[in-house]
């Protein structure tokens, strides 16, 4: 079975390796699944929906058979997770233009403010499973 709910990353990036591990910690339905963008099935994603396979600068997110990424992505994940982050996900009603230049202006800095992984801290036994 295909997971459902797929949350695609930058591998290198710290920022977005801790944001993996904080979603690990606040999905305890555990319905979220996570792949690094540089992996052989990060890769096979990125060329079945056409996508860049060496810009590494956007957040995506599959679910439900849709990708969606940078700002509205990060908000169908939060709606997706439920519980409080359902508000955060009222984010929306700004304008995609504002958010994604916000979106945009984090991922652009994200190396420089927070670096890059040599290694990253790996996960708890029992969240392995739930990364492809």
């Amino acid at each position: 079975m295909k997971p459902q709910h797929i949350v695609f990353y930058d591998g290198d990036c710290a920022l977005c390796n801790r944001f993996v591990l904080q979603l690990l910690k606040w999905d305890r339905r555990e319905k979220l699944y996570f792949c690094s963008l540089q992996s052989d099935y990060g890769q096979q994603t990125l060329r079945e929906h056409g996508r860049s396979l060496s810009d590494f600068d956007t957040f995506l997110y599959l679910h439900e058979g849709r990708l969606t990424e940078k700002s509205t992505g990060v908000l169908d994940l939060l709606y997706d997770l439920g519980g409080r982050w359902r508000w955060v996900s009222g984010m929306r009603i700004l304008p995609k233009v504002l958010r994604d230049l916000v979106y945009d202006w984090v991922a652009r800095n994200r190396h420089h403010v927070i670096g890059s992984n040599n290694s990253c801290k790996l996960p708890k036994p029992e969240w392995k499973r739930r990364f492809i």
